[in-house]
């Protein structure tokens, strides 16, 4: 009779290698959670694929970039609910007296717009960073517009540079609010 020195691991063992599974796999399914998720457009060399974009009237593809010729254009965005801060950062080439806009539709159920200003004057670039929470998101899906109000057709705007980063200010908030008991 031969007596093989192979033992089945004890089940430690085997809590600790189900654990370390499912911490991977909870690492993966939640990787944007621990750092801030980019997208960026360099117009028109690299173009955003057209269902980030919309709608197509209101622009017009350039060799320098996506001149806006009504106000706004949409920008969309399949995002996970920990993301609650957005930075749009934009460099913009051309002549108007309208100022420029990022905004999203607030979540109250109307069609309000929340608006926040660029300081935009000229060829430049220009960062700012606005709150996701309380704007429309549905189905993870975030919606953020570039726009100037007044835009006159003698105006030029040429988009340049589009770029989002999307980050999650309070991981500890988040963590509470999947992990109610913590």
């Amino acid at each position: 009779m031969h007596h093989s020195k192979f033992q089945i691991p004890n089940s430690k063992f085997w809590i600790a290698a189900i654990f370390i599974i499912l911490a991977g796999i909870a690492f993966l399914r939640f990787e944007g959670f621990w750092w801030p998720l980019h997208y960026s457009y360099i117009l028109p060399r690299t173009n955003p694929p057209l269902e980030f974009m919309s709608p197509e009237v209101r622009f017009e593809k350039s060799r320098t970039g996506l001149k806006l010729l009504g106000e706004p254009i949409y920008f969309n965005f399949s995002l996970p609910s920990w993301y609650d801060q957005a930075t749009v950062v934009l460099t913009i080439a051309g002549q108007t007296a309208s100022p420029i806009y990022v905004g999203a539709y607030k979540s109250d159920g109307s069609a309000t717009l929340a608006l926040w200003r660029t300081g935009f004057s000229g060829q430049e670039t220009e960062g700012i960073t606005i709150p996701l929470d309380g704007l429309k998101r549905e189905q993870g899906l975030q919606q953020i517009f570039i726009g100037a109000p007044n835009l006159k057709s003698t105006d030029e705007i040429v988009v340049k540079k589009a770029e989002f980063y999307f980050k999650s200010k309070s991981h500890r908030v988040w963590l509470r609010k999947i992990f109610p008991w913590l």
